[in-house]
């Protein structure tokens, strides 16, 4: 999954294994001398257990092995319960092969909307904070384990650090770990296929305060040299040089969001020039803030196939979607109509052929999905749609939204979709268009939440937001956050129109961040994003 394989923390966090026996086998680091016992509250009464590299720490009893069928979502398992928000975690991890196998440690989880997460991959070491639901990606660095090595994490204020096999991975230090106040700890798993990551041997507690090297006694350091041993004054070397960013971790200010960078083919458009974006009624996210999947209960689960095109779900009863494995080329795509709560994560959708004549008003025949409302669905609620690959060469129309009844309660969030290209039939004269949308919308949503959506080769639009279309009522705050736009080589039309404004009377609250479009050869930014001046001086412009 693209863009720092951000992934959600999501509904399925009920999954809950019985704690593993045998005893504890303590690492190589650890020692009898080093790792002193510690006690341990267990479902049957009080023992006592070996604790490898924390002093007084409360960890999982006898050490938990876990592994989980659960695929495309974090699967949590707790371990143990700490005194104190300074807290470590750490096992082995075996199976996480690629950057779609994670084995991570949780701490400071106050549930599914509050927690810190780092995760070990085959490529990648990952830092993840969710306050309230938001995640924002604290870092992201290239990482190679190495297999039976012991990985440990501890956070201690707003510092977290790792280690792999006794070898410093990384040290990062950030205000969002610091606002967490949970006191669980535990282990997450993230994995495409069922069963294929396992984590063993993990404990976990609260961090004793002897982990944390005492400062060093003013006698150790070398007492300045009295000024009877020199006989020239010296003024300023009699006070050590200050070191300002030493003393205190240096927060990561510019790792948090690992957004890419920029194209320097065309400067930002100086928002000064340009009318000013609305306050927002709400605070934007910081960059790389998120939103995590709704919590499902009990969930209707829809297996998408050729048989099972369209699924149409009761406003009472949540829905999880579970993709195939392999790509669907279905005439129609596929169709989401009602439920309450929604998560559907993966999934590739790639048309063989055209599946419509020429000309003809029947572009929805290569549309990849199509989401609709419920108006009997008077609650708020959410659809959350991540991963989704719209694949191959004969798209015509991508992601459709229509809110129906439902525009002041519904919220839609798209996580890393990915859509190769879309096409478009203009009958000549007729001042017509058929498909040509990677992601129309209209009638609502209450909220648009988009984070992560990768759309390339557009032969006519891209984003087309019609919030006030076939509908009225108030709207919530939009967020487009992460966005790439690229028009195709041989032109395009407006990559992006809204209708309506984001300033003035009547105007519709969207923050931007990182929201980068690239326009075809010879067209200008003004050909290319509607109402540009006005409405977008926040977008980040290229020329194809």
């Amino acid at each position: 999954m693209h863009r720092s394989q951000r992934a959600t923390v999501a509904a399925l966090t009920a999954t809950v294994l019985a704690l593993a026996g045998g005893a504890l086998t303590l690492p190589a680091t650890a020692t009898a001398a080093t790792s002193p016992r510690s006690q341990v509250a267990t479902a049957a009464g009080t023992t006592w257990a070996a604790m490898a590299s924390s002093p007084t720490a409360t960890v999982a009893p006898t050490g938990v092995t876990w592994s989980t069928t659960s695929t495309w979502t974090w699967a949590h398992r707790g371990t143990a319960t700490a005194t104190s928000a300074d807290q470590f975690a750490q096992g082995t991890i075996s199976g996480a092969s690629t950057d779609r196998r994670k084995g991570a440690f949780v701490l400071r989880r106050t549930d599914w909307s509050n927690q810190v997460i780092a995760s070990f991959s085959g490529t990648r070491y990952q830092v993840r904070s969710f306050n309230d639901g938001r995640e924002t990606l604290v870092l992201d660095k290239a990482f190679t384990p190495t297999a039976g090595a012991l990985a440990r994490v501890e956070l201690r204020g707003s510092t977290l650090t790792a280690t792999y096999g006794g070898r410093s991975v990384a040290t990062v230090t950030n205000s969002v770990l610091g606002k967490q106040t949970g006191r669980s700890t535990g282990v997450s798993i993230w994995q495409d296929q069922p069963s294929v990551v396992t984590v063993r041997s993990v404990t976990s507690g609260t961090l004793g305060t002897t982990t944390t090297p005492a400062p060093a006694p003013t006698t150790t350091a070398p007492a300045p040299a009295p000024t009877t041993t020199a006989p020239t004054p010296a003024p300023t070397t009699t006070a050590p040089a200050p070191a300002p960013t030493t003393t205190a971790p240096a927060p990561a200010p510019t790792t948090t969001a690992p957004a890419p960078a920029p194209t320097t083919t065309a400067p930002t458009p100086a928002p000064t020039t340009t009318a000013p974006a609305p306050a927002p009624t709400a605070p934007a996210p910081a960059p790389g803030a998120s939103w995590m999947a709704p919590a499902l209960v009990n969930p209707l689960v829809w297996t998408p196939s050729a048989t099972q095109r369209i699924f149409k779900a009761p406003a009472d009863r949540d829905v999880l979607i579970r993709w195939p494995a392999t790509p669907l080329d279905v005439v129609g795509g596929f169709e989401l109509n009602g439920g309450r709560n929604v998560v559907s994560t993966g999934g590739t959708i790639e048309f063989s052929k055209r599946h419509f004549p020429a000309g003809a008003d029947q572009a929805n025949n290569n549309r990849c999905l199509y989401i609709t409302g419920n108006a009997t669905a008077q609650k708020p609620r959410t659809v959350h749609v991540e991963g989704l690959h719209c694949a191959g060469a004969y798209v015509w129309e991508g992601i459709n939204v229509d809110s129906k009844g439902e525009r002041g309660n519904l919220t839609v969030q798209f996580r890393d979709i990915t859509i190769d290209g879309v096409n478009v039939d203009l009958p000549g004269g007729t001042g017509k268009h058929y498909g040509g949308d990677a992601l129309q919308v209209w009638n609502g949503p209450h909220r648009l939440r988009v984070d992560g959506f990768r759309a390339t080769n557009l032969k006519y639009q891209g984003f087309f937001l019609q919030p006030n279309s076939f509908g009225s009522g108030p709207l919530g705050r939009w967020e487009l956050n992460d966005v790439y736009l690229q028009g195709a080589s041989t032109g395009s039309g407006y990559l992006l129109w809204l209708a309506g404004n984001r300033t003035g009377t009547g105007a519709i609250d969207i923050g931007v961040n990182n929201f980068h479009v690239r326009t075809s050869p010879g067209r200008s930014a003004a050909q290319t994003v509607w109402d540009l001046a006005n409405d977008w001086p926040d977008l980040i412009l290229s020329r194809g």
